[in-house]
């Protein structure tokens, strides 16, 4: 089997794409479907733009980990619970009681139903505004206590939805339950039945699944993640973070007299000849 690294002119588009992506009010996470079916038979239509943020936990200096950015789309830490970079974080762990995210959908609809994923310490969310077609704001939830709850997902009926749902905004206490809060996903649905969110799994796919080193060719002491097979099944890409065989990171900071350099970067892409 071979490695190489994937030509540096790649990463540049790929870390250009990430800056573009951190714009307020622009589409993101465009090959996410914002309208998907879920696992439970009713259609969910996901956020799709981020409209403003309050604050955002600091990830990597080339990366998207923790901004509202990662809010947008179909959940990705969700079912599971715990910390992740894929979903939205405030600055501080145990911050304000006041900080918020707020986000748009592709197509205005009645929201019948709401729902707020919430990977890490579920509760935190004290009020959810809805933003209809005319830029009217309608609070359909506001929690008078803040209490820990063991489902990551908020389920919310308004009782009046006649109107479109265009955006949301969700406003969390940051500081009531100890720790990170982080929000995974915001979707809205026509449908009354509960949304649940599940990991769609091939019906062939195994389901005692082990980890396996594949060797030094391959693995390494560095974080090697997201694992994707070529059309052909001939090639494995992943995306391999703190190897001493990467590029490096930035030279320096981002302005007129320390230049970003773009051959340098602490996360890279690798493929393996299968």
């Amino acid at each position: 089997m071979r490695v190489w690294s994937i030509l540096a002119g790649i990463l540049v588009s790929m870390a250009s794409s990430m800056g573009q992506a951190q714009s307020t009010d622009a589409p993101q996470r465009a090959n996410s479907p914002t309208t998907v079916p879920s696992t439970e038979k009713n259609a969910v239509q996901w956020a799709r733009r981020v409209v403003g943020v309050s604050s955002e936990k600091k990830g990597e200096p080339t990366g998207e980990q923790y901004k509202a950015s990662q809010a947008l789309g179909r959940p990705s830490k969700v079912p599971e619970m715990g910390e992740s970079a894929c979903a939205w974080a405030p600055f501080y762990a145990d911050g304000t009681a006041d900080e918020w995210i707020q986000v748009g959908f592709e197509t205005p609809m009645q929201a019948r139903q709401i729902v707020v994923a919430e990977n890490i310490n579920p509760g935190a969310v004290v009020k959810v505004i809805v933003i209809d077609e005319k830029g009217k704001e309608h609070v359909v939830y506001q929690a008078t206590t803040v209490q820990a709850r063991q489902d990551p997902l908020l389920r919310i009926f308004p009782k009046d939805s006649a109107y479109l749902c265009t955006q949301v905004k969700v406003v969390l206490n940051g500081a009531a339950l100890k720790g990170l809060n982080q929000i995974d996903a915001i979707g809205i649905s026509d449908d009354i039945k509960p949304i649940t969110v599940a990991i769609n799994v091939s019906k062939n796919t195994p389901k005692d699944i082990q980890k396996e080193n594949l060797g030094k060719t391959v693995n390494s002491s560095g974080q090697e993640v997201a694992p994707v097979i070529s059309p052909d099944g001939r090639t494995l890409y992943f995306t391999r973070n703190f190897n001493k065989a990467n590029l490096g990171a930035p030279t320096g900071k981002m302005s007129g007299t320390q230049p970003w350099n773009p051959h340098r970067m602490e996360t890279q892409l690798a493929g393996v000849k299968l």
